[in-house]
């Protein structure tokens, strides 16, 4: 089968849809199908390393805009559909990708689906424009393909058949060989004896709900005066979250690593003893899903999460984690304490988390969606 996907952005462009979007094109690619890639990057972006065609549409020096990218990734799929006219397409996003995809459609018959994400639904809904817009795509696609039975309850707002969603979790992929925990904290400079760490990943933006889990951290000083928070990652939130971090008094207790990936972070994950992240709604931000739980999962790490969003999804409460109030830092405060203080409740959750992960893989995930776009192609051809 050849599918043409359409990326905002792409690898080496780190973040959560980057990441499944290679993971799906990488996966495809070892399964034996023909793979295109159609992304806009730097002008001089290296794409060369995929082992598939990945065609940059951006031919100057500054990145398109949204609009930009809709018309120079349509112009691109034409292109594409007139020389070697894909089986199928599938959009990263609905509105930036799928205006392409639903252009392939119409002028060559070419079946598409889209990935629901969340948070945009949530932007999407509330301004009449882009509901507009939005709902044309999800219209015309074959199919949407979301990332939890959340984000599947936003496109009732659009009125879209349930027939025509299709709830794909994504995976999880991270080096199976990482640094022993002793010289991953070395590595970020902070002394490792005698430490409990509490770990968390992610994009530095209020929905994360860091500020709480910051806020939870100082509440169990007393009691867990070894107490360690490491925080990797980078964002606009930054720099209030480490004047939050002086002004309660615990700069002292967390680190921020800024971004950390491939084995080290492995090894962040292996160093700690919980994995916590109380994602909230925060305006029409929200967590669709949650695969750093995957990754916390693949070390056997219990987690705490905050019940919002699909996270409900990624963590089954008080199977593979605990589910809490974000906006409660006692309540998150709590759910660490009770797993720091029972290592056999934290070893039998952890364990419980590395099974629920080992099934919610990349190839499985790529899996599901082959099975989702062959059938658009097959029905296509009727």
């Amino acid at each position: 089968m050849r599918v043409a996907i359409i990326a905002r952005e792409f690898p080496p462009s780190i973040g959560g849809v980057q990441l499944y979007l290679k993971a799906v094109a990488d996966e495809l690619h070892k399964a034996g199908d023909e793979v295109i890639v159609i992304t806009s990057g730097d002008r001089d972006t290296n794409f060369a390393d995929n082992p598939y065609p990945v065609l940059n549409v951006n031919k100057s020096k500054e990145k398109p805009s949204g609009a930009g990218f809709v018309t120079a990734s349509a112009i691109e799929l034409l292109r594409l559909c007139r020389a070697q006219k894909p089986d199928a397409v599938l959009g990263g996003y609905i509105r930036s990708c799928g205006s392409a995809a639903m252009m392939a459609k119409r002028f060559f018959k070419v079946p598409f689906a889209v990935l629901a994400h969340g948070d945009e639904l949530l932007v999407d809904l509330k301004n009449p424009i882009k509901r507009f817009a939005t709902n044309q795509i999800v219209h015309k696609a074959s199919c949407i393909i979301a990332n939890s039975n959340y984000t599947k309850s936003l496109l009732d707002g659009f009125r879209v058949p349930n027939e025509k969603i299709h709830v794909v979790h994504p995976g999880s992929d991270l080096p199976d060989a990482s640094p022993d925990a002793q010289k991953t904290l070395e590595w970020v400079g902070t002394p490792f004896e005698k430490r409990e760490v509490v770990f968390s990943v992610g994009r530095l933006v209020p929905r994360k709900g860091f500020d709480v889990l910051i806020a939870a951290c100082a509440l169990l000083a007393h009691k867990k005066p070894q107490l360690l928070l490491i925080i990797a990652g980078d964002g606009p939130d930054k720099k209030r979250l480490v004047s939050f971090s002086a002004a309660i008094g615990v700069a002292d207790r967390v680190l921020f690593t800024g971004e950390v990936i491939g084995p080290k972070l492995a090894g962040l994950y292996k160093a700690a003893s919980v994995f916590a992240m109380p994602s909230r709604i925060e305006g029409t931000s929200v967590e669709g899903f949650g695969i750093v739980f995957l990754e916390a999962g693949r070390f056997s790490l219990p987690v705490v999460a905050g019940n919002s969003g699909g996270m409900p999804d990624a963590v089954q409460d008080g199977v593979t984690g605990f589910l809490v109030d974000p906006e409660n830092p006692k309540a998150i405060a709590e759910a660490i304490l009770k797993l720091l203080d029972d290592p056999i409740l934290a070893q039998k959750i952890g364990i419980a988390g590395a099974k629920h992960a080992a099934q919610l893989t990349w190839k499985a995930n790529a899996f599901r969606i082959k099975e989702i776009l062959a059938t658009a192609a097959k029905l296509n051809n009727k």
